[in-house]
């Protein structure tokens, strides 16, 4: 609702500006009323309430209109079409609350959009269309002549019996009579019409079809009339009283949409699902507990009728534990003896346990995976003799293990058995892998520095050596005033280069590090983008070819925000434009937007290729080599918008030209 609001704010003050600001000469004596026609059943705009009088937004609007501006009025509440036919005859010079759809109808003049309203599909309960397609094929009453006619009329594709009538109430009433599948017109003035006659109707608002303004129109032959309504609009809007019309009737809770009714059903079913579930989990929760009590008691059973076993196993257990390991022991002909694998806590083994656990007494490879029995190595240690070790996955979770073959040769030196080691080794491989990305971030880091190096050592050298110089020149020599003037010039521009270089790396990793303080202070938006414009002039004008312009709202804005940093994100989007562009224009400026000031630079230079655009904010980043700079303008712009919890972002075709963007959040301050 509020951007609905902000838009036809918008439009009026777009308007409002382009009409002259002068008296009506040419109007009809006061004295003479203006005869004004309007549609007799139009809520929240204009209808007959319950006392049997004219009511609505327009009603009010005219007549303070008419008490501001000293003008009298007669005004007639008519049939649509018969309030259509008066404008058109002359009997009436203006109509109120008229949808703006027939631009090319010569005969009426628009005045600027005064509001926007929706259009909504009104059915049965039973029936509940929600949108155009629901109605294909259906009898819908439409208003005759009405902006509703106009809408379905123009819709391609859409097959659909139009029944005129000239009252919206009788075609309500037949629809819930059964007369008719469908009623189109405006949301507002059905739910009205509904709510006043206690029908049992539903409107949903068809999406499909685009909101409209809705205004007043005059007899063409009236501009001076349009003119004068429009002058006395704008006063109205000056001293408030027009905003307190407009929250009065347009956004005092008179449009307010209803909640549909599956919002409440699925409100309903999911506090229902959650009671159902909370009592369900209760339950699970009561029989695990119970489960667990029946398991520890078996478990002190056992441990009450053997506990030199019992204590055996706990060693066992203590052992296993302790390894982080499973272990499966078997006889030289692979027959399975034992297995700790369920035993194991160190990683959930269960389900490989049961599977090696039904094997015992039995030969390990019978009912084992086949891709498993590929990868034993079991052959070659009997065969070598030796420990023999393989990386694969675990069945169970699919996690890295490490599996090691352990021949147990006896004192008669024949193998006695195997045992097979289970190790997960998940951390071990995380941990391999973190090595391999901190190597390739500190090869990376390193690259990253000898690059910095040497463009550092590049870009400083460059504004020493001339001031080394030129220094040199005017100390061994003995030249005129304006060539000492020129080379002093020259001395001062590259010390100004080298204090910058230095200043925005040093700017740079404050504000990567976390110590950027934003100094909040008043901000005037027009007098500090005129600065960073007359600052930059001096060097834009140096190439005739490049229109360097300034493009500023119309009103000024006032934000707090801190100065400093606006300029400095704006000069350095402009000293970017500036050194890429050798013909066309650079165009820099800001808006107010979304609760923040929005800078842009937009220019028609090289733009910026597809393969380098991931790039463009980095540090050290210079799109173009032969360009002076360390490339770090653009990599502080983006460090101060995200350290003022903005953004910055940019549209750049190769050849054509770039846009670059900066949305800084900032409360906007009265003048």
């Amino acid at each position: 609702m509020f951007r609905f609001n902000v838009l036809i704010l918008a439009v009026l003050l777009l308007m409002l500006c382009a009409q002259p600001m002068k008296a009506d000469a040419g109007m009809a004596a006061r004295d003479v009323p203006i005869e004004i026609c309007a549609g007799e059943g139009n809520p929240p705009y204009e209808f007959i309430n319950d006392s049997g009088n004219p009511d609505g937004f327009f009603i009010d609007l005219i007549k303070e209109l008419s008490e501001k501006e000293g003008f009298s009025y007669h005004l007639k509440l008519l049939p649509w079409n018969s309030a259509i036919s008066s404008l058109y005859s002359g009997k009436s010079r203006m109509m109120l609350g008229v949808v703006f759809i027939n631009d090319s109808d010569k005969r009426i003049i628009p005045s600027q959009p005064l509001s926007i309203v929706y259009y909504g599909i009104v059915s049965r309960p039973a029936d509940n269309f929600r949108n155009l397609h629901d109605i294909q094929g259906k009898r819908v009453f439409v208003l005759s002549g009405s902006s509703g006619e106009s809408v379905l009329s123009s819709i391609k594709g859409l097959n659909v019996k139009l029944i005129r009538v000239s009252d919206l109430n009788f075609a309500l009433h037949s629809l819930q009579d059964g007369d008719g599948d469908v009623v189109f017109t405006t949301s507002a003035r059905a739910e009205y019409e509904i709510k006043r006659e206690k029908m049992k109707l539903v409107t949903n608002v068809a999406n499909e079809v685009a909101p409209k303004f809705l205004g007043i129109v005059y007899d063409a032959r009236d501009s001076l009339l349009q003119k004068k309504i429009n002058v006395g609009i704008q006063r109205m809007m000056a001293d408030g009283s027009y905003d307190r019309l407009v929250q009065k009737w347009l956004y005092g809770g008179t449009q307010q949409h209803k909640i549909p009714k599956w919002v409440y059903f699925a409100m309903i079913s999911l506090v229902f699902i959650l009671i159902v579930g909370s009592m369900f989990m209760a339950i699970l929760r009561h029989q695990v507990k119970l489960a667990t009590a029946r398991l520890q008691k078996q478990k002190q059973n056992l441990h009450t009728l053997n506990d030199e076993l019992t204590n055996s196993n706990k060693m066992l257990e203590l052992i296993m534990q302790n390894t982080n390991s499973g272990y499966v022991y078997m006889k030289p002909d692979q027959t399975m003896v034992w297995e700790s694998l369920s035993k194991c806590k160190g990683f959930d083994w269960s389900a490989m346990g049961k599977r090696f656990a039904s094997r015992i007494g039995n030969h390990c490879y019978i009912g084992a995976n086949e891709n498993l029995c590929r990868k034993c190595k079991l052959k070659d240690a009997a065969k070598s003799r030796s420990v023999t070790k393989i990386e694969s996955v675990s069945p169970v979770d699919g996690s890295p293990i490490e599996v090691t073959y352990i021949p147990i040769i006896g004192d008669d030196g024949e193998i006695d058995g195997f045992i097979v080691k289970y190790d997960d080794i998940s951390e071990h491989t995380k941990l391999v892998q973190e090595l391999t990305v901190a190597k390739e971030q500190a090869e990376r880091s390193d690259m990253l520095k000898s690059a910095f190096l040497a463009n550092m050592s590049h870009e400083i050298r460059t504004p020493l050596n001339a001031i080394v110089g030129f220094s040199q020149i005017m100390f061994d020599g003995d030249y005129e005033e304006d060539e000492k003037n020129q080379y002093l010039t020259i001395i001062n521009e590259n010390c100004d280069m080298l204090l910058k270089l230095v200043n925005d790396i040093l700017d740079l990793s404050k504000i990567e590090a976390g110590f950027v303080d934003l100094k909040k202070e008043r901000v005037v938006m027009n007098d500090l983008t005129k600065g960073v414009y007359s600052t930059l002039a001096g060097k834009a004008r140096q190439n005739k070819d490049v229109a360097f312009n300034l493009v500023n709202p119309v009103e000024d804005v006032v934000v707090e925000h801190d100065k400093r940093r606006i300029e400095q994100i704006l000069y350095n989007y402009a000293t970017n434009a500036l050194k890429h562009t050798q013909k066309g224009h650079i165009d820099m400026g800001y808006t107010y937007e979304d609760g923040g000031i929005k800078l842009f630079v937009a220019d028609t230079g090289s733009g910026i290729a597809e393969a380098k655009k991931d790039y463009v904010f980095g540090r050290f980043q210079k799109l173009n080599n032969t360009q002076q700079g360390m490339g770090l303008g653009l990599s502080i712009c983006h460090a101060i918008a995200e350290a003022a919890g903005g953004k910055v972002w940019f549209q750049s075709t190769e050849g054509e030209g770039s846009t670059f963007w900066a949305w800084l959040p900032c409360p906007k301050l009265d003048e």
